[in-house]
C-alpha cells in the first residue's frame, strides 16, 4: 500500500434526482435519510488515508454524517413486512468526496448509494461516471413502521479508487463500518401494522425452545468470508472474521442482546416477570470466540484469541436466498428457528462494546454469568439499584448503551498478535471461530476454520490461502504434521466439558524420534494444569519444550524428567482455559507406542484428573513403520 498521505474532505453540494415508482406490491422505496459511516483512524493510515470533516468519536474512530437526498430513492423487496433483497435505484449523497495527495486531487461532487451486483446486499458508493470509491457488505438489513436500516456494514477500498490511488492492493482493504438510515416511501405490502413480524396480535407462534422435549438446539458454522484488519498499534495488530452459522437443529434458539429487556424487543415473547422471557427467564443469548494458529516447524501454536463476543440480533436468512419463511418466524432479531442462517461481520465481530471477558462465561453449558459483568456496573445514570438490568436502549440493536465497560486501547478484548508473529519463514496461519449455544448438542460443529496468508503492505491483510473446513484447527494437525503412520487423535468428554490431545511421531536421524503433541481445552471449564507423559525407563528424553504461541518465558510450563515420567507443570498464571491450545515437544532414543497421558485438572472438584491415549516412547513394538 502507499505510504502517501491522502487527505479526505466532505463536501456540501445540491442535488438533482427523480424518485422511483413501483407497481409491484412487494417493491419497496426509500428515500432521504442519513449515512453514517465510522472510520477506523488507523486502518485509514495504514491506507495512506485521512478524513477532514469525520468527528471524533472516540481515541480510534472518527464519525462521518452525510444526508441522503431526498428525490433519489434505492428500491429493494420485501415480503411479508421483511426486507429480501436489494433491487435498483440510487441515493444521492448531500456531501461530496476530495481526497488529495501529492499533487493528485480526485473530487467527486456527487456521490451516488447504489446496490452493487454481488452477494450479501453489497452498497456501491460511486461517482458520477459510476467509478465506484468505497463498498459496503455484509449490513444486517431490517424495517420499522418508518425506516429501512443497513447496519454494521463493513467499509471497503472500492477497486476505481485503489486504482487512482495508484495502488491496486488497497482493494478490499476495510477502513471502517457504516449505518444506514432511509425513509420509506411506498408502504409495505399488506397489513402497514407488520413490521418484521411482529403485530399487536401476536401471530407468531411460540417458538420450539431446546427446553423443550425433543427439540435440539445445534448451531453450525458454514463460513468464515472475511478477516480484516480493524487496528494496529504498538507493534500489535487486532484482526477479526466474519462469520456465518445455520441453526441445523430441530429447536428455535433464543437470540437475546445481553441486558435487554426482552418484553421490549419483543411483545410476542411468553412473559415469565420483571422483563424476562423464556425460556431460560433471562437474556442469554449466542456468543463469538475466534483465535489465530500458526504451524510451524511440526507443532501448531495458538498465537492469540478474542474475548467473548455477545450476539444482539439475527437477520434469520433462509437457506435459499429470496424466501422469507425464515425472517416470517422472525421476533425481531431474538431467535433463530430451526434450518435459518445468519451473519455477523467483521465490524460486529471485532467491536469492543459487545466484547466480554471468558471468565463470565460457563463454556460446557453455554451459560453467560451476566450478574457482577463487566457491563454491571454500579448505579449507571437511571438505575438505582446498582445494575444494568432492563435499562432502556441497554445493548439494544441500533439503541445506546450505558452500560459499557470501558476499554484502554485498540487491542483490549480483541484477538491481537504482535505483528512480528506473521512473517515467521515457512509457517500457515488458520483463523478459527466458534460459537457458543446454550443447550447446543455438538460443540465440534458450531467451529470453523480456514487457512490464511498474512501479507503487510502498509497494513495487514489476510486472503484465504484455503477454503473453509468446519471443525477446529487441532482437527488438521496430523494432516498437517504428514505423520500419519505416526499419529494418534484422542477426545475426552468428561462430562463437564472435553479434551483433545492430537500426537504425532517424526523419526529425525537414527535412533531418534521426535514427538509432538497439540493439547486443546474446549470447553472444559475447571481449567487444566499438568501434562504427564509415561516413558519406559530405559528411554532417553532430550529436549522436552512447551509452546504457546506467546513470547512470555514467565508463563511457561516447566518440564521435569524422572524415571517412567516426563511431566509439564503450568504457570500459576498459565492454566490451560476452555477456548485454549497448547503444544509440547521431546526427543527420545526409542520408537512410538500407544500410552495412556494423564492431565491434571486444575480446580478443584470431580474428577481431579483426566486419561488421555497418546502415542510416546515406551517400547520397539512401532520400530519397523519408522526405519
Amino acid at each position: 500500500m502507499r505510504r502517501a498521505l491522502f487527505v479526505i474532505f466532505l463536501v456540501v453540494i445540491s442535488w438533482q434526482a427523480t424518485a422511483l415508482a413501483s407497481t409491484d406490491a412487494q417493491l419497496v422505496s426509500a428515500s432521504g435519510g442519513q449515512l453514517d459511516i465510522t472510520f477506523y483512524r488507523g486502518n485509514l493510515r495504514d491506507a495512506g488515508l485521512s478524513v477532514d470533516g469525520a468527528r471524533p468519536l472516540n481515541f480510534q474512530h472518527d464519525l462521518a454524517s452525510i444526508t441522503i437526498g431526498q428525490q433519489s430513492s434505492l428500491n429493494f423487496h420485501t415480503s411479508q413486512g421483511f426486507f429480501t433483497n436489494l433491487e435498483s435505484g440510487q441515493l444521492q449523497l448531500d456531501s461530496g468526496l476530495v481526497i488529495g495527495a501529492e499533487g493528485l486531487i480526485l473530487a467527486s461532487e456527487q456521490l451516488w448509494l447504489e446496490p452493487r451486483i454481488a452477494p450479501n446486499a453489497t452498497l456501491q458508493l460511486s461517482d458520477a461516471q459510476g467509478r465506484d470509491w468505497f463498498y459496503m457488505d455484509y449490513g444486517h438489513y431490517d424495517l420499522d413502521e418508518q425506516w429501512l436500516y443497513a447496519r454494521y456494514m463493513d467499509v471497503r477500498i472500492g477497486r476505481d479508487l485503489a486504482a487512482r490511488l495508484g495502488d491496486p492492493s488497497l482493494f478490499g482493504f476495510m477502513v471502517g463500518s457504516a449505518l444506514l438510515k432511509t425513509h420509506l416511501v411506498l408502504p409495505l405490502e399488506g397489513d402497514s401494522a407488520i413490521i418484521n413480524g411482529i403485530s399487536p396480535s401476536c401471530p407468531v407462534p411460540d417458538p420450539n425452545w431446546p427446553t423443550l422435549p425433543g427439540f435440539d438446539a445445534d448451531i453450525a458454522m458454514l463460513r468464515l468470508d472475511s478477516v480484516n484488519q480493524v487496528a494496529r498499534e504498538g507493534g500489535r495488530v487486532a484482526i477479526a472474521p466474519s462469520a456465518y452459522f445455520e441453526n441445523i437443529g430441530t429447536a428455535d434458539v433464543p437470540w437475546f442482546a445481553q441486558f435487554a429487556d426482552t418484553r421490549d424487543v419483543d411483545p410476542c415473547c411468553a412473559d415469565q416477570g420483571e422483563g424476562v422471557c423464556a425460556p431460560y427467564g433471562n437474556d442469554q443469548g449466542g456468543m463469538l470466540v475466534y483465535h489465530l494458529y500458526r504451524f510451524v516447524d511440526a507443532r501448531l501454536e495458538q498465537l492469540g484469541q478474542s474475548q467473548v463476543k455477545h450476539a444482539f440480533n439475527s437477520i434469520n436468512a433462509d437457506t435459499g436466498e429470496g424466501s422469507v419463511s425464515c425472517r416470517a418466524q422472525n421476533r425481531p432479531g431474538r431467535v433463530v428457528p430451526s434450518g435459518c442462517e445468519d451473519l455477523y461481520q467483521v465490524s460486529s465481530n471485532s467491536d469492543q462494546a459487545f466484547l466480554g471477558p471468558r471468565e463470565e462465561i460457563i463454556a460446557h453449558s453455554g451459560i453467560w454469568l451476566r450478574d457482577g459483568s463487566i457491563w454491571d456496573l454500579s448505579g449507571p445514570s437511571g438505575d438505582p439499584d446498582g445494575n444494568c438490568d432492563f435499562l432502556p436502549g441497554t445493548l439494544l440493536y441500533g439503541g445506546q448503551v450505558p452500560c459499557q465497560a470501558p476499554v484502554a486501547d485498540a487491542m483490549e478484548r480483541r484477538l491481537s498478535v504482535p505483528e512480528s508473529e506473521l512473517s515467521t519463514p515457512g509457517a500457515r496461519y488458520f483463523i478459527e471461530a466458534w460459537y457458543l449455544v446454550r443447550d447446543d448438542v455438538n460443540i465440534f460443529n458450531s467451529i470453523g476454520h480456514k487457512e490464511i496468508t498474512p501479507a503487510f503492505n502498509g497494513g495487514w491483510t489476510f486472503a484465504a490461502a484455503a477454503s473453509f473446513r468446519q471443525g477446529a484447527v487441532v482437527n488438521d494437525y496430523v494432516e498437517l504434521q504428514n505423520a500419519a503412520a505416526g499419529s494418534l487423535t484422542d477426545i475426552v468428554d468428561s462430562g463437564e466439558g472435553s479434551v483433545q490431545l492430537s500426537s504425532t511421531v517424526t523419526k529425525i536421524a537414527v535412533d531418534r524420534w521426535q514427538y509432538d503433541f497439540a493439547l486443546m481445552n474446549f470447553d472444559f471449564d475447571r481449567a487444566l494444569d499438568r501434562f504427564e507423559i509415561p516413558i519406559a525407563s530405559a528411554v532417553n528424553v532430550s529436549e522436552a519444550v512447551f509452546f504457546d504461541g506467546d513470547t512470555d518465558s514467565a508463563n511457561e510450563w516447566v518440564a521435569t524428567i524422572q524415571p517412567g515420567l516426563l511431566s509439564f507443570q503450568a504457570a500459576a498464571t498459565d492454566k490451560l482455559k476452555w477456548g485454549s491450545l497448547v503444544s509440547f515437544r521431546f526427543i527420545a532414543d526409542q520408537p512410538p507406542n500407544p500410552g495412556v497421558a494423564t492431565i491434571h485438572v486444575a480446580d478443584t472438584g470431580e474428577p481431579a484428573s483426566l486419561n488421555i491415549n497418546l502415542l510416546t516412547s515406551t517400547s520397539l513394538l512401532f520400530e519397523d513403520s519408522f526405519e
